[in-house]
């Protein structure tokens, strides 16, 4: 069975992306957004899917430069999750389960 029919992704909607996180089959996808065909049907956009699995058979370099680019993001959302911080509403992280709940 492919892993996005038996598996509930996280999944987090921005204005241009759909990003979903499958934790037991190591798999992160990153959508552009969606747009009507020439029929009228919404169609998801281009997919880019990271299989975490074969990343981490990686050399120490590689390894080490996914790390870097997987941190340089995470420093990002910290800095704009610290901007929101003192914003009405701010959206803060649950880390167990990644939902995001307003405060």
């Amino acid at each position: 069975m492919i892993y996005w029919e038996s598996e509930t992704p996280i999944a987090i909607t921005t204005t241009r992306n759909v990003i979903q996180y499958y934790p037991r089959a190591q798999r992160l996808s990153i959508f552009r957004g969606s747009f009507a065909d020439s029929e009228g049907h919404i169609r998801p956009g281009k997919v880019v899917s990271l299989d975490l699995l074969a990343l981490l058979q990686s050399n120490a370099e590689d390894l080490g430069a996914a790390r870097s680019i997987f941190v340089d993001i995470v420093d990002s959302i910290d800095r704009r999750l610290e901007s929101l911080s003192d914003a009405p509403n701010a959206l803060q992280c649950v880390p167990d389960t990644g939902a995001r709940t307003a405060t």
